[in-house]
C-alpha cells in the first residue's frame, strides 16, 4: 500500500504531498484500508476455534468518535480505561455491551458510570477494587460481570516501561490471591465472575510469554469451574502484539501465534473435560499502528562538520512522545524525492521543541532540504493519543483515508482552542 509513484511517496494509495498541501503539517494520516487488513488477520487467526472471538480494540492507542464508529461497523469491541473513553464510545453510538473497562485505579465516578450504563465487563485490578465494586453494585442495585486481572509474574522480553506482568507491578492480582477470591467468592454476592484476564506488556513479537502466562491462568479457569462457578466462561489474553517499526523489528504473526495459543487452550480443556471458553484479545497498536503516518515539513538543516547533520521538522515530542518515553525507533521517508543510492545522506531527525527531542537518531534520507515533506511511518498508535501542548503548540489534525476518499477525523487545534480555558485571577488584573 506504500510506494513511490513518479518520485512522490504515496500512502494507502494517496499522494502525501497533496495531503500535506491540503491539510498542512504536521498531519496525522490514518488508513482505514490498513486497519481493515490488520483486523482481517486477527479474525483469520480464530478461524478454527469453535467459539466466536471477542476482539477489543485498546482505546488508549487511538480513540476518537470516528475511530469508534469505524470499529463498531467492523464488529470490533472497545477496551476503555477512563470516563472520557467511555463517553466517547457512547457519543459514537457504540452499545455498552461491547465495552470493557480497565484501569489499576478506577475512580468512583468511572465505576458508577460504567454500572449505570450496564457495561459488558469490568476488569478488576485489585482486591480493594473488588470490594469497592461489590459495595457500589449493591448500592446501585446492579450485578456487574467481571474479569479478574491476574498478574502471572511473567517477564516479557520488551521495554521495562511497557512490561506489565512482573511480580513487582501496580497491575493485577497475584495467582495465589486470585485462588483465594475463587475459594471465597460468596464474599462478593453483588458481582458475577465471568473469567480471567492477563496482559503481559506491549510490543511482544511471539507466543512464548503468552503461553507462560496462560499456563498459570488456565489453572484458575479449571479451579473456578471445579468450585461450581458455572458463570466463568471467558479468558482474555490481553494485547501487546508487536509491529515492525524498523526493518530489524519482528512483527507479531497472529495467524501463527494466536492459533498456537488457542490450540493450547482447546487441548487443555478437552483433556480436562472442561467447556471451551470464549477467548478475548485486546490489540491496539497492532490494529492502528501500521495504519498511520505523520507528515512534517523540513525546516532547518544544520551541518556539524565531521559530527552529523541535523534535520529539524515542524513537530517533535509533542505529537510523538514515544522516542522521549521509550527511546522508540521509527522509519522516515522524504516524500517528494525517491530514496536511492546516489543521494542518500545519514541524518538525525529532530523536532522543534525546546528540548533535545530527536525523533530518529540516525537514518539515511534523500538529501533533505528546507520545504521538503517528511513522512514518519507506523505512527498510528500512541502518537495522537499521547499528544501534549508543550511549548503551547497546537494539536495537528487527523485525517482518515479510504480507497480514494479522505476526510478529517479530528480537527486540528487553533490558538483560540489553546487559550479558551485560560483564566486570570481577579487580583492579577
Amino acid at each position: 500500500m506504500n510506494n513511490f509513484i513518479d518520485s512522490v511517496y504515496h500512502f494507502s494509495g494517496q499522494n502525501t504531498l497533496e495531503l500535506a498541501k491540503e491539510y498542512g503539517t504536521p498531519l496525522y494520516v490514518i488508513s482505514q484500508d490498513i486497519i481493515e487488513n490488520q483486523i482481517s488477520k486477527l479474525k483469520e487467526s480464530f478461524k478454527d476455534y469453535p467459539m466466536e472471538p471477542r476482539i477489543y480494540f485498546a482505546g488508549k492507542a487511538f480513540t476518537n468518535k470516528g475511530m469508534v464508529k469505524l470499529l463498531d461497523n467492523l464488529g470490533i469491541r472497545l477496551d476503555t480505561v477512563s470516563l472520557g473513553e467511555m463517553v466517547t464510545a457512547k457519543e459514537a453510538g457504540m452499545s455498552f455491551d461491547k465495552l470493557i473497562l480497565h484501569g489499576s485505579n478506577k475512580s468512583f465516578e468511572e465505576l458508577e458510570y460504567a454500572l449505570n450504563e450496564n457495561i459488558n465487563l469490568i476488569v478488576v485490578d485489585s482486591i480493594e477494587e473488588l470490594e469497592l465494586l461489590n459495595n457500589l453494585a449493591k448500592k446501585l442495585n446492579k450485578r456487574p460481570k467481571i474479569l479478574i486481572r491476574v498478574n502471572p509474574g511473567v517477564e516479557a522480553h520488551t521495554n521495562d516501561l511497557i512490561n506489565t506482568s512482573r511480580i513487582d507491578s501496580k497491575f493485577g492480582i497475584s495467582v495465589n490471591e486470585t485462588k483465594d477470591i475463587i475459594n471465597s467468592i460468596e464474599k462478593y454476592p453483588n458481582i458475577e465472575l465471568k473469567g480471567f484476564h492477563f496482559h503481559i506488556g506491549s510490543q511482544i513479537t511471539e507466543a512464548t510469554p503468552y503461553l507462560q502466562a496462560l499456563d498459570k491462568v488456565i489453572e484458575l479457569y479449571k479451579l473456578a469451574l471445579e468450585n461450581g462457578l458455572d458463570s466463568v466462561d471467558e479468558l482474555d489474553i490481553g494485547g501487546g502484539f508487536g509491529i515492525q517499526y524498523v526493518d530489524t523489528d519482528i512483527e507479531f504473526d497472529p495467524i501463527k501465534s494466536i492459533k498456537q495459543i488457542l490450540t493450547i487452550i482447546q487441548d487443555y480443556c478437552e483433556s480436562n473435560k472442561l467447556p471451551i471458553p470464549l477467548v478475548s484479545i485486546e490489540p491496539g497498536r497492532y490494529i492502528v499502528g501500521p495504519a498511520g503516518i505523520t507528515l512534517y515539513e523540513v525546516g532547518t538543516v544544520k551541518e556539524l562538520d565531521g559530527i552529523r547533520t541535523y534535520v529539524s521538522v515542524n513537530g517533535g515530542m509533542t505529537d510523538n512522545p514515544r522516542k522521549a518515553l521509550y527511546n522508540a525507533d521509527y522509519k522516515a521517508i522524504i516524500c517528494n524525492r525517491e530514496l536511492n543510492d546516489s543521494n542518500k545522506k545519514t541524518v538525525r531527525v529532530s523536532g522543534r521543541a525546546c528540548e533535545t527531542d530527536d525523533l530518529i537518531d540516525a537514518i539515511e534520507l534523500a538529501d533533505p532540504k528546507r520545504g521538503d515533506i517528511l513522512a514518519v511511518t507506523n505512527t498510528g498508535a500512541y502518537n495522537y493519543s499521547m499528544f501534549s501542548n508543550y511549548n503551547r503548540v497546537t494539536r495537528p489534525p487527523v485525517i482518515l483515508l479510504k480507497d480514494n476518499k479522505k476526510s478529517i477525523l479530528v480537527k486540528g487545534q487553533t490558538i483560540s482552542d489553546l487559550l479558551k480555558d485560560d483564566l486570570i485571577p481577579e487580583w492579577l488584573e
